[in-house]
């Protein structure tokens, strides 16, 4: 399949660099140290005008030194996650108690329920119809409607 000149090309032999051609990275740092030049001139100058500036000098000396942390002495209050984690865990559970009680009416409502009232709301059902059909407790949905800004008809 394919052309004769595809072959031909993928019969090729490689060529590679000649070895002698190539510099090594560690032949240019000893002639560089060698040579005794510094690289990086422009940059020590820019580091010596940043030292003289008073104006800057003043900034830091408001800033103060750098303060490091320790690797576990940061407080569990300081982020967020541990409490998110506990709330979630609290809702799910919640959630499990909630839909293995079958006679009495629900409290929590997952999501795809809440879809459907909405879309039962929306198309004029009441509240009694909509109570009773996903058994939910009478209290659940005017919060519900009141929460997503919902007209309440």
């Amino acid at each position: 399949m394919g052309s004769q000149a595809s072959k031909a090309a993928g019969k090729a032999a490689r060529r590679y660099p000649r070895q002698d051609r190539v510099v090594r990275p560690l032949q240019a740092v000893e002639e560089a140290s060698a040579a005794g030049g510094r690289a990086h001139d422009s940059k020590d100058a820019a580091i010596m005008s940043d030292a003289q500036d008073r104006d800057l000098d003043s900034m830091l000396q408001q800033i103060g030194h750098v303060q490091r942390e320790q690797a576990g002495s940061r407080a569990p209050s300081t982020s967020p996650a541990p409490q998110t984690l506990h709330n979630r865990q609290q809702l799910r559970d919640r959630f499990e108690a909630d839909s293995q009680k079958h006679s009495t009416p629900k409290t929590c409502i997952d999501v795809h329920t809440i879809r459907e009232v909405i879309h039962l709301k929306e198309q004029g059902y009441d509240h009694a119809f909509i109570n009773k059909r996903f058994q939910l407790d009478p209290s659940l949905l005017p919060k519900l409607v009141a929460s997503i800004g919902m007209q309440d008809e």
